[in-house]
């Protein structure tokens, strides 16, 4: 039997498993056969009958990348053509390979898969592809347009039709692909298109010999230059031969082949190069973040580290480990996992010192490594110290409530005991919830578990402030009196004058970085100036375009020397830099090219890095997305210190936290285990191994983040990718320990407060209701019925279609009758009648509004309707009145001198538009009544 007619012999998974209807069955025989069809030998004899006369003269390379049975190769010969092969069926390349290298073939096959290889370049590439099986491998190659988001992270996930093909089209000059014609209608997407030469229309039955009756497919051939034109027809079993194509590829010596490489193993130079010479030294020594290890001979080299790092770990699609765990014990080469003890330098000698001593080898310990072990150890106890906090505790400390239901005290133990509903029981407070006694056993719940199973209903009246944490300077006393001192002979306590702001600067300086929580009104500015000032010799204060005069006003108004204060708007003003620098996000964003570089840009950001000792950021919140363009300016600095200020600095989502105080507090360390990046969740068992260790992204996510589903992109970075996220924080207890040595966080009302400010908490008025005109109560109710009749409409058509509602439509059918509702004068392009007059709503208001002027008070109005402001403005400017009007056509600079005059008085009543001065606008000064027309309506 002839070596050919051994291959077709061979048969496919697929032609052996039975068949089942339903996409469930579908699904099944595909994970089971890994789509593996064989190409008819009619069809594989006409390829050969074009690539013989080809190839005659001289030597060729011949790929398939899923070869199976390796029937693809039946038209080659030992002289002519060098075989190289990919397949997952391991028994079948083997059996392939027998075969052929008794006839005198020189082959290269590697049971793997096409995305767990490299290719090499080759002549020719013949391939039959499975169809839609998910290749999944972190080391895939990058493909545009093809390549996807997985489990390994970006560019980790493809379908095996479209890999195979990009794969065959960036490694082969000529390539013949037998594709499904769902595939080829997309081949645009693909580079390497231009190469298109021939599409042959393949019989629906082609493969009837594998069991499959019907599937339309096509013969694609692509040639190594770019093809002028692509030839279209028909191929059958009783073709004779390929039409005449404009054909070429390089011989094997032009193409310098070499070897497929599997991704992963390392066939490279060996990694330890050092020659033996029995020298039994170990030297450990300071390496950035991490502890270096020196050898003096390669065998001391090779036993040590084999007892080192341990086994290699590998991801899987259960479990996957961070970048930089390969091996189970690189965790102790980590600084910082040696800090969680009291004695870093005791836990590096029982970790490196006791182990290889053991071996017989003499460990030395670098001077410097020590240093460093001591320095940051102490750093990290500052570090994890919480910064003084007061909170208001509503309630006793010890009281009795009445259980609300029949449940487990942990719902997640069977073996917990059980509350029984309206009976009573004795809780008392303990940090981060509750203790219940039950029948004298003592048991945790957190105050959401209490609220489910008790009636806790303390009136608010029924409290105080207590002290939490105490400050950071009672503890690490010596640190802040150098501060304090420094701080005095610069006179800052004279301008930082609430003693709360002094206190509060010395334990930050302390700590040398933290995010101020101030709440509005307790001096956030003079704060960020002090810290400045008290940084090295450039320091940089970053704030929004809109707040870059006043604050500019309100720091040139403190008794400092002015010679201190420089400006930043551009990259000539880096020369600017000064003890106290101030410059705008818009700034820092800005970009110019390189000098000697043709499209390199730099940000202004990117131009200061390492030139700053103290950064300061206003309005710290900016930084919630890290791939926004104002967050990678800012991060760029790169600075010694970074401070953030923000009033609400948990900004939406609990995974909005994370990039703020990993920008002043930094990622994967004692004091802030969690990370942004790869690395991974450091925890105390860390330098004891990487086992089972996960990102620190990963276990923020896990104990933080609350979602019902989430794709792996968005799992991989919490901003890009869809998911279903719910707002609200998990394991609040803990996430609190996380926020607390990194947030200061200061609120009206506190006692040491009150004695500097005392800003009333606003009176909220009941809405006022409005009866409608009686026109433009028809335009509504006209507007409402059309909308109801159009949603019934749009609701039938889509569930005819199979689809559910267009959502986008629905909100703006929506938008039309809110529109009707408080803006009629524009309602939509599906409503060209409109309310060309006041509505009754807004006639309200300005009544309002004019008996607030005539008793002296300075109203403001907020409305999300441009157009109805303007209508307001105008009927109080025909009143004699003085309006500040801004909407979202008004300039920042303008905006500023329009609230400058509103706050003065030049101006008596505020027209804004929702959006235009939601953060850090100065408006506090103004105690005046605020007017929310936003929220009035009729009760009809």
């Amino acid at each position: 039997m002839s070596w050919e007619k051994q291959l077709l012999k061979i048969v496919s998974k697929g032609s052996e498993t039975e068949r089942g209807g339903g996409l469930k069955a579908l699904a099944a025989r595909r994970k089971l056969t890994q789509s593996q069809f064989f190409t008819p030998s009619w069809l594989i004899s006409l390829i050969w009958s074009t690539l013989k006369p080809l190839t005659a003269d001289g030597r060729y390379s011949v790929l398939d990348n899923s070869m199976g049975s390796g029937r693809f190769f039946a038209g080659a010969n030992p002289e002519n053509h060098l075989l190289l092969g990919l397949d997952t069926d391991s028994e079948k390349i083997e059996l392939v390979s027998e075969i052929l290298k008794s006839q005198g073939f020189n082959v290269d096959f590697v049971g793997m898969g096409m995305e767990s290889v490299k290719l090499p370049e080759v002549s020719i590439a013949l391939i039959n592809p499975p169809f839609s099986i998910t290749l999944s491998s972190p080391n895939m190659k990058p493909m545009p347009g093809i390549s996807n988001y997985g489990h390994y992270g970006p560019n980790t996930n493809a379908l095996s039709h479209e890999y195979a093909l990009q794969q065959a089209l960036d490694a082969a000059d000529l390539v013949f692909a037998v594709l499904p014609n769902s595939q080829v209608s997309t081949l645009q997407k693909y580079n390497g298109y231009n190469r298109l030469c021939a599409i042959f229309s393949l019989p629906n039955d082609t493969f009837k010999a594998e069991g499959v009756k019907s599937i339309k497919t096509s013969l694609c051939v692509f040639t190594k230059a770019e093809s002028e034109s692509c030839f279209h027809g028909a191929l059958t079993e009783k073709s004779s031969a390929l039409p005449h194509l404009p054909l070429a590829c390089r011989s094997i010596n032009a193409i310098r082949h070499r070897s497929i490489v599997t991704q992963g193993v390392e066939n490279q130079a060996p990694k330890i190069k050092l020659p033996v010479t029995g020298d039994k030294r170990i030297r450990l020594y300071a390496k950035g973040e991490r502890i270096g290890i020196r050898f003096f001979c390669g065998l001391t080299e090779a036993k040590a580290m084999n007892q080192l790092i341990g086994e290699k770990l590998y991801s899987t699609h259960e479990h996957r480990y961070p970048k930089e765990a390969t091996h189970r014990g690189l965790g102790k080469f980590l600084m910082q996992a040696h800090l969680f003890g009291d004695d870093p330098i005791s836990s590096v000698h029982h970790h490196f010192t006791d182990v290889l001593s053991k071996q017989g080898f003499e460990v030395l310990l670098d001077p410097q490594l020590c240093y460093r072990l001591r320095k940051l150890h102490r750093k990290e106890q500052i570090a994890r110290a919480p910064f003084g906090k007061w909170i208001y505790q509503v309630g006793p400390d010890v009281s009795t409530y009445t259980a609300k239901k029949t449940d487990l005290v942990d719902s997640s133990d069977v073996m917990s005991p059980f509350i029984e509903s309206g009976v009573s029981y004795e809780l008392s407070r303990v940090d981060g919830g509750y203790e219940v006694d039950i029948d004298g056993s003592k048991q945790q719940l957190t105050t959401e578990r209490a609220h489910e199973l008790f009636s806790i209903d303390n009136d608010i009246s029924d409290g105080g402030w207590i002290e939490l944490h105490k400050p950071i300077t009672e503890k690490f006393a010596d640190a802040g009196a150098t501060i304090k001192a420094k701080a005095k002979q610069l006179n800052i306590d004279k301008w930082l004058s609430w003693d709360f702001q002094f206190d509060d600067l010395i334990e930050m300086l302390v700590k040398g970085s933290g995010a101020n929580a101030y709440q509005m009104g307790l001096g956030k500015t003079r704060f960020a100036t002090a810290l400045a000032a008290m940084g090295g010799e450039h320091n940089l204060i970053v704030v929004k375009s809109r707040l870059f005069d006043e604050f500019k006003k309100q720091l040139e108004a403190l008794p400092i020397n002015k010679s201190e204060i420089g400006y930043i708007k551009s990259f000539n003003d880096i020369e600017n830099l000064n003890r106290i620098t101030l410059t705008t996000v818009s700034a820092l964003k800005s970009m110019r090219l390189l000098p000697r570089w043709k499209k390199r840009t730099q940000t202004l950001g990117e131009a200061l890095k390492h030139k700053i000792n103290t950064l300061v950021v206003d309005e710290g919140s900016i930084l919630c997305n890290r791939f926004s363009d104002q967050s990678k300016a800012i991060m760029a600095i790169n600075p010694k210190h970074q401070y953030v200020l923000d009033g609400e600095i948990i900004h939406g989502y609990a995974r909005k936290t994370l990039p703020i105080i990993a920008s002043v507090a930094g990622e994967c360390r004692v004091s802030q285990p969690y990370s942004l990046s790869d690395r991974p969740h450091l925890l105390p068992g860390t330098v004891n191994g990487f086992r089972n260790a996960i990102t620190g992204l990963k276990a923020y996510t896990d104990n933080h983040v609350t979602l019902e589903w989430a794709t792996n992109e968005f799992r991989d970075s919490l901003e890009d990718g869809a998911k279903r996220e719910v707002p609200k924080i998990s394991n609040i207890p803990e996430f609190r320990d996380w926020v607390d040595p990194w947030v200061k966080r200061r609120v009206h009302g506190e006692p040491q407060v009150v004695k500097h400010v005392q800003i009333q908490p606003p009176k909220i008025n009941e809405p006022t209701t409005v009866e409608w005109d009686e026109h433009h109560l028809g335009l509504f109710v006209d507007v409402a019925d059309t909308y109801r009749r159009w949603f019934i409409e749009h609701e039938k058509k889509r569930g005819e279609e199979g689809k559910g509602i267009n959502l986008a439509a629905v909100l703006q059918q929506i938008q039309a009758v809110d529109n009707a509702t408080n803006a009629p004068e524009w309602i939509g392009k599906a409503y060209p009648s409109s309310y060309q007059s006041n509505t009754s709503k807004m006639n309200a208001i300005i009544e309002r509004c004019l008996e607030q002027v005539n008793e002296g008070k300075r109203p403001i109005i907020f409305a999300s309707a441009p157009k109805a402001l303007r209508r307001i403005r105008n009927a109080l400017e025909a009143q004699g009145v003085a309006v500040c009007f801004i909407d979202g056509t008004v300039s920042m600079p303008k905006r500023t001198k329009l609230l400058d005059k509103l706050r003065s008085g030049e101006h008596q009543v505020g027209c804004l538009s929702l959006g235009t001065t939601n953060d850090g606008e100065f408006t506090s000064s103004n105690k005046h009544h605020v007017l929310r027309p936003v929220i009035m309506g009729s009760e009809n």
